[in-house]
């Protein structure tokens, strides 16, 4: 996914604003996420990014709530492409997004064959 996302980010000449969603159910200490992200970035080589972390509820609204302050014209997002009974336990979060977001949304399956 992430060679595709930097594709597409290089044809765009976007910044690519990686995001982390903190939730109750996995609340983390910022100063550790943060050095994962960097750690994550520059073992990708990415270029031209943002570090964000941010608290919410849900992934679902945090990506939201980040998207509409940020003025994102586009959302790359992972999908793990859940059915049946693990789609209704788990939901989707990128189902979410694309039902109530009015920028596109490139959905990307996390699913090796």
């Amino acid at each position: 996914m992430l060679e595709k996302l930097k594709e597409l980010q290089k044809f765009f000449q976007a910044t690519l604003h990686l995001l982390l969603i903190n939730t109750p159910y996995n609340l983390k200490r910022t100063g550790d996420e943060k050095k994962l992200m960097e750690a994550f970035a520059v073992q990708n080589q990415l270029e031209n990014y943002t570090l964000n972390i941010r608290n919410g509820f849900q992934e679902s609204y945090g990506i939201m709530e980040f998207a509409e302050e940020t003025k994102a014209e586009l959302i790359a997002m992972g999908t793990h492409g859940r059915r049946g009974v693990a789609h209704l336990f788990a939901g989707s979060i990128a189902e979410k997004v694309v039902n109530h977001m009015n920028c596109p949304i490139w959905t990307f399956s996390m699913h090796t064959k």
